[in-house]
């Protein structure tokens, strides 16, 4: 299954159900084996995972693969040389390398593991993203967070380029949840409220 430039949903062979984020590719059979569940990864993916005891699920990435019986994670694999990202909502998920599981990360839920191509490390870290699954929900939700953390939360969920002016203090504060709207109404809202102005120049939207 390939994604354009819209997300899809997809049901697996045993039940399990996933989230295709756009520009993104799903391989699996069309029957798994009897001692385990394989599929393929490339770009986001939300998965939700139908618990087996005596069949593993696993996601292979590049460089990594994503083990687990029965949960729910996202797992970002944007390219050969960018980092990945999974991200456990209920569970615990095994994130490690193809040939050796012992040298990843065990996660469980509200954990991120971060796999950096460059060093060729895992690492664990609390996930702190309340927008992990924007994606997905289309639901954005800010507390208390940074002018700067906001656009950048932005820019990515639309695909947008998205940026401040020098004249604003990145550091102002918002509050606020967005439930699927279109980014020219957050733009517009996001302005109003912190009483600042957009102008459009090209493919970029500056905030100022």
């Amino acid at each position: 299954v390939q994604t354009g430039d819209d997300k899809t949903q997809v049901e697996l062979p045993d039940g399990s159900r996933v989230w295709l984020n756009a520009q993104s590719m799903l391989s699996y059979p069309s029957a798994f084996g009897r001692k385990e569940r394989t599929v393929r990864l490339e770009g986001e993916a939300f998965f939700a995972v139908s618990k087996e005891k005596r069949r593993t699920f696993t996601v292979e990435i590049s460089h990594s693969r994503v083990a687990v019986l029965g949960t729910s994670f996202n797992i970002l694999s944007p390219g050969e040389e960018k980092e990945q990202i999974v991200t456990v909502e209920t569970g615990k998920v095994s994130f490690h390398p193809p040939d050796d599981p012992s040298k990843g990360v065990q996660l469980k839920a509200g954990e991120c593991g971060v796999f950096s191509p460059q060093d060729r490390q895992y690492s664990k870290v609390l996930n702190e993203d309340p927008n992990f699954q924007a994606w997905k929900t289309g639901i954005l939700v800010f507390r208390g967070t940074s002018l700067e953390k906001v656009c950048q939360a932005i820019s990515a969920h639309y695909n947008r380029d998205i940026s401040l002016s020098d004249s604003v203090d990145k550091k102002r504060q918002l509050t606020a949840t967005w439930n699927n709207k279109k980014w020219e109404e957050v733009v517009e809202i996001l302005t109003m409220t912190l009483d600042l102005s957009y102008r459009i120049e090209g493919e970029k939207i500056i905030i100022y």
